[in-house]
């Protein structure tokens, strides 16, 4: 542990070099780093949204269905009655599917996927490369302490 400190300080102060990886193992290292932070951001979005889904009760089909409903009482042509009685139907009938696809969106996405991969396997994969960086500064400790 010592070894790694002295390495990790020595090349901070630009005595020593770092073995690099090669740049697909960054890449995967940048990707896994960005990913844990995109990740969280969008469940934290999508949670927000579930939120005020929930707090407001109403989806925008269903405050179109109010309307169409307030329409059709107060109008005197029955053909626009019959009108808005039908639009208000398939607005109602999209409304039930903008809930449905909320609640999924909860369950499969936020509950399920999301903190799976935050708790489990993002969390193995970063354990896995802070491995690799504590290998490569065994690596590089012995490699500077044999040309001493």
């Amino acid at each position: 542990m010592l070894r790694r400190l002295k390495q990790n300080v020595m090349v901070k102060l630009e005595m020593a070099k770092q073995t690099e990886f090669p740049e697909d193992v960054v890449r995967i290292i940048d990707f896994c780093d960005h990913s844990k932070v995109d990740v969280t951001a969008i469940a934290k979005a999508a949670e927000l949204m579930i939120s005020n889904f929930k707090s407001i009760g109403m989806t925008p089909s269903d405050a179109l269905v109010n309307s169409c409903a307030a329409m059709s009482t107060k109008s005197k042509n029955k053909h626009f009655k019959s009108v808005m009685q039908n639009v208000q139907e398939v607005i109602g009938e999209i409304a039930k599917v903008e809930r449905s696809t909320a609640e999924r969106i909860e369950t499969s996405f936020l509950e399920s996927w999301a903190k799976v991969w935050l708790k489990e396997d993002l969390k193995n994969y970063l354990d896995d490369i802070d491995e690799l960086k504590k290998r490569r500064l065994d690596k590089d400790g012995l490699a500077q302490s044999a040309c001493k």
